[in-house]
């Protein structure tokens, strides 16, 4: 907006008053200072010679407002070659950038996952199997979340970690240099997965992570629109359909703590599975599922109590179970029904 400005002027040997309207457009002056193309502008600097002004830290602004992923290699020349207060503002750029990546590429991916009717038709080959209806659209739907295999690196050594090449925008570096033997490097290697526009690797890293409780995990599937969930249920019925789609998280230990996970923080959809398994499953897992059951009804295994209704469908599951032909599954259901 044009601002007013009084000037006082003199004209001949008397004075008169003249009122000058002077605009000053701050807007146009402030876009002025920023040339329209500041990756060339950056460029003609040789490396180690760009100086600290406003001209070069406002183009690095614009680049972490603005950039996209092309631009990371020249800012990871500059973070690299450049005095220390430009490679800060260099770095902030780069993790601009892959956060606004990130963002848009988990946006994309949400809009693509599949509705119930799709999940359904995906699942009647699965029900073929023997899997209860809802059992097998977990199954089909952890197949179109993570049915893809992701990219494979070749190995190579390397020096430094994971969380600085990440920051100097080398997603590939930081893949070869961590193994993930703890949760925050779990999390690095996910990300990396996705800088890297691997999505299946980055699903896969993020599923392994929130199988074991990561809850940064379970907030970066949230973030690609993935019901955690089922996601995690169609892990353990994976294994049973035959076809696991990660060892890594239905292997016996793993699988314990996937089903911890949902007693502690399932709902509907998990005690509707568990109670498909009471009728459906092997004898061993019948047994699993209403203990499982039972534990949900149990305030002490739960962050919060089921909801009305989701408790009743618990315990109704736990009564059709009581009278089941499996001894074991009968004796469970049956101690949890005379303790309510």
């Amino acid at each position: 907006m044009a601002e007013r400005v009084q000037v006082w002027c003199f004209q001949g040997v008397g004075m008169r008053w003249h009122w000058v309207l002077v605009a000053l457009w701050m807007p146009l002056a402030a876009s002025a200072a920023v040339p329209v193309d500041v990756g060339a502008q950056l460029s003609r600097y040789a490396p180690g010679q760009m100086p600290v002004d406003p001209t070069v830290i406002n183009a690095l602004d614009q680049f972490r407002a603005d950039g996209d992923p092309g631009d990371v290699a020249l800012l990871r020349s500059i973070a690299r070659h450049e005095r220390s207060e430009i490679a800060d503002f260099a770095t902030r750029a780069i993790a601009g950038i892959r956060s606004r990546q990130r963002d848009d590429q988990r946006d994309v991916f949400a809009r693509d996952l599949p509705d119930w009717p799709e999940l359904a038709a995906a699942g009647t080959a699965w029900q073929k199997l023997g899997l209860g209806e809802e059992e097998a659209a977990c199954v089909a739907y952890a197949h179109l979340v993570l049915g893809a295999q992701p990219k494979a690196l070749k190995p190579q050594p390397v020096s430094g970690g994971a969380a600085e090449y990440l920051a100097n925008g080398s997603p590939r570096m930081a893949l070869l240099s961590t193994v993930a033997s703890t949760p925050a490097d779990g999390l690095l290697k996910a990300q990396a997965h996705e800088d890297l526009g691997d999505l299946p690797g980055a699903l896969r890293t993020y599923a392994v992570l929130a199988a074991a409780g990561v809850p940064e995990a379970r907030q970066a599937l949230d973030g690609y629109g993935i019901d955690v969930e089922r996601l995690m249920l169609g892990l353990l019925v994976s294994a049973r359909a035959g076809e696991s789609l990660m060892p890594e998280v239905t292997d016996s230990h793993a699988e314990a703590e996937v089903l911890e996970m949902l007693v502690r923080h399932g709902g509907n959809l998990t005690v509707a599975v568990l109670a498909e398994r009471t009728r459906n499953a092997t004898i061993s897992e019948g047994a699993t599922a209403a203990d499982a059951l039972a534990r949900m009804l149990d305030p002490h295994f739960r962050a919060e109590p089921l909801p009305v209704g989701v408790d009743g469908e618990a315990w109704r599951a736990l009564r059709l179970a009581s009278r089941s032909a499996s001894a074991p599954v009968a004796e469970i259901a049956q101690d949890a029904l005379a303790q309510r």
